[in-house]
């Protein structure tokens, strides 16, 4: 190869640097001018088991009985309206067109969407606001004792780990 061959191979090579770095940073320019818009899609999608394209005086009439309308659809451009909407309320929508799940052309060129979310495996809470029993983010009153009886220093030492497993199962 020639000096001036290998020039043109290194200017070539220098080019398509500087063009995928300027790609680069204007990529990053549109994700900083979003403020978190898309992870907040990818997130409410990620929560969602599917999605179905809904005519918009259906939407609406679902927002107005009182549906979550996910706000990150105002953000977008064109807006969308995203109705979270439990899978038994939507199957009496006949208007109903499904989407497929992903970040694709047909899910963003719909401009109503009801997303049906995953159910949850938690009970429901107990009338009055009380957690309901077997709650696992809530305490059982066992618990709450030992954590004060810790708070006060009144911990229960057993030594080696052979003494704990024994102990624990001196119940069995």
């Amino acid at each position: 190869m020639s000096r001036a061959d290998v020039l043109a191979a290194l200017e070539e090579r220098a080019r398509r640097v500087r063009a995928r770095a300027a790609v680069r940073a204007w990529e990053y320019r549109q994700r900083h001018h979003a403020k978190g818009v898309w992870f907040r899609l990818r997130r409410l999608l990620a929560a969602t088991a599917s999605a179905w394209s809904l005519p918009e005086e259906e939407a609406r009439r679902l927002v107005a009985e009182g549906y979550e309308a996910a706000d990150v659809g105002g953000l977008l451009e064109p807006p969308k309206l995203l109705v979270v909407v439990p899978e038994e309320r939507l199957r009496t929508i006949a208007a109903r067109t499904p989407v497929e799940l992903r970040l694709g052309p047909e899910l963003l060129a719909a401009r109503c969407l009801a997303l049906v979310p995953f159910r949850r495996p938690e009970p429901p809470p107990a009338p009055g606001g009380e957690a309901a029993a077997g709650d696992p983010l809530v305490p059982n009153e066992e618990t709450i004792e030992a954590m004060k009886a810790a708070r006060r220093g009144e911990l229960v030492t057993l030594g080696p780990v052979d003494d704990l497993l024994t102990d624990l199962h001196e119940d069995e």
